[in-house]
């Protein structure tokens, strides 16, 4: 840790107790990090809250994304099919609650039965499919009404965090704070601008190296990068592109890029206005450069996409990124009924992550010079969402992570691309599409499963269902003291017992 670090908490919150830290300890921490997005939800675990708390080490479900990407044991030691409606998962022997108490078949059952019984249930689980119950004192069955060959896959999302029984004993919303059985505590009384949480003595996979850690939810990309620089903080996710070269010129700090199972995508309207001509769809595909926004806009910190799935995944099935042509993005508007210059459509994206207004801009410049006018339109992601929701919008640029449903793309999917689709922000429906995710649902075999997603990828390319421009890749950079770091396929774990700030 550097020797400037210094702690929000104790400059503004400790004077109320438990406000921030822990009451009646130092709140000097071993390491400060600030992770890409903060808490937006009162540490709700139904929410995205539900995954900066799993990447905060404080919570966990039954399974796992390891970081070589497969699904791997965590509060589930072990699991089995046994019959085609039924899943056996046997809990790890020694795992407690913050609060002290054991993580037993009772509590998982009440736990799970519990986060079904939100306003929003974990994705890909419905409530009124699954019956869960103990099967002695060390594992717990759950049947699924109709064949589910990915449960385990499923039940790795951060939303299916096991919390204690006490987390559900309020008529609010579930509790994390001293019910949850990562390596890290939560405090009683969080702020909103920084936490410190303290190495749990007691986790299952051996006391945390850091003993305390805070956490600093800072939302400009740009301020975290002062701060690593000032020394008041070890480690920033999201490094600003700009910022890379100097700061590995900087002899104190490492920079790490890993590509990581999301994809930046420009979303077309496919429900109404000019996108819903397929020639239109076409021709904006033809106008984007791919290679172009890696190489000039992201400097290389991204790849150029061909499809929706990373060509790292063992499923996917595009090599070559979509021809750039803008002579023929204008012969296909003329076709649809637009002179050069005659078609504006908006273009939106949103302030979270630093990189996305730059490519809004130049995929704006791209479309100009096939004769479309662009309007760029930057706010904040939770003003954009609901308007882009009900297709009150032409172009958004999103970055979306297609494993966010569990370690198994068919949830992303359903969300995003069936008719039904809770975040069919695209406005697809095919009913030949809609058909093969229904087969998904009955394949357990792996082979056939990833024989489906590239028919599914090559279906929404050949359809324009939104065009996929970039693979991203997460950036981080840390004082050179930190040990321990490695970089989540899914972004999921950041603060894990190995993570220290002493070298």
């Amino acid at each position: 840790m550097r020797s400037g670090a210094a702690s929000l908490c104790a400059a503004a919150v400790m004077a109320v107790a438990g406000g921030c830290g822990f009451e009646g300890e130092s709140d000097t921490p071993d390491l400060s990090v600030s992770p890409s997005f903060g808490i937006d939800s009162g540490w709700a675990v139904d929410t995205e809250d539900g995954y900066v708390m799993t990447k905060l080490g404080v919570t966990e479900p039954l399974t796992r994304v390891g970081f070589d990407g497969e699904t791997k044991p965590s509060l589930a030691e072990d699991w089995e099919r046994v019959d085609e409606m039924t899943w056996r998962f046997e809990l790890r022997e020694g795992a407690k609650f913050h609060n002290g108490e054991p993580v037993d078949a009772r509590a998982v059952t009440e736990s799970l039965q519990g986060v079904l019984g939100l306003s929003t249930p974990p994705p890909g689980l419905e409530p009124d499919s699954l019956e869960i119950q103990p099967a002695g004192e060390r594992a717990v069955e759950i049947t699924t009404a109709e064949p589910d060959p990915i449960l385990p896959d499923r039940l790795s999302s951060p939303n299916t965090a096991i919390l204690a029984p006490q987390a559900y004993e309020g008529e609010g919303p579930p509790e994390p704070f001293g019910t949850g059985t990562g390596p890290f505590e939560l405090p009683q009384e969080p702020s909103g601008e920084s936490v410190t949480l303290r190495a749990f003595e007691d986790y299952w996979g051996g006391e945390p190296q850091a003993k305390r850690v805070e956490a600093r939810f800072i939302e400009d990309p740009q301020t975290r990068v002062q701060s690593l620089r000032a020394g008041d903080i070890d480690l920033a996710e999201e490094v600003p592109i700009p910022q890379l070269d100097d700061l590995r010129e900087d002899q104190d700090v490492e920079v790490v890029q890993e590509e990581v199972s999301r994809t930046v995508s420009l979303y077309t309207n496919m429900r109404s206005g000019p996108l819903a001509d397929e020639r239109v769809r076409e021709a904006v595909r033809l106008a984007v450069d791919n290679e172009a926004l890696a190489g000039s806009v992201m400097e290389g910190s991204a790849t150029p996409a061909a499809g929706i799935f990373s060509p790292a995944e063992p499923w996917s099935g595009q090599s070559d990124p979509a021809q750039h042509d803008p002579e023929r993005a204008r012969e296909l508007l003329q076709e649809a009924g637009y002179e050069p210059g005659e078609l504006t459509l908006s273009l939106s994206t949103y302030t979270g992550r630093s990189e996305l207004p730059a490519l809004a801009q130049a995929v704006q410049s791209q479309l100009s010079e096939a004769g479309i006018e662009a309007e760029v339109q930057v706010s904040e992601y939770s003003a954009l969402e609901p308007r882009v929701l009900e297709g009150d919008y032409d172009l958004f640029i999103l970055t979306r992570s297609y494993l966010n449903d569990g370690n198994d793309p068919s949830g992303f999917l359903g969300d995003d691309y069936s008719c039904e689709g809770s975040y069919n922000i695209n406005g697809y429906c095919s009913e030949e599409f809609d058909a093969l995710l229904e087969e998904l649902d009955e394949t357990a075999d792996r082979d056939r499963r990833y024989e489906l997603f590239r028919q599914a990828e090559q279906m929404l390319r050949e359809d324009i269902a939104g065009i996929p421009m970039l693979y991203y890749q997460l950036r981080t950079a840390h004082d050179d003291e930190v040990s321990g770091y490695r970089t989540h396929p899914q972004e999921h774990y950041l603060l894990t017992p190995e993570l220290d700030g002493e070298g």
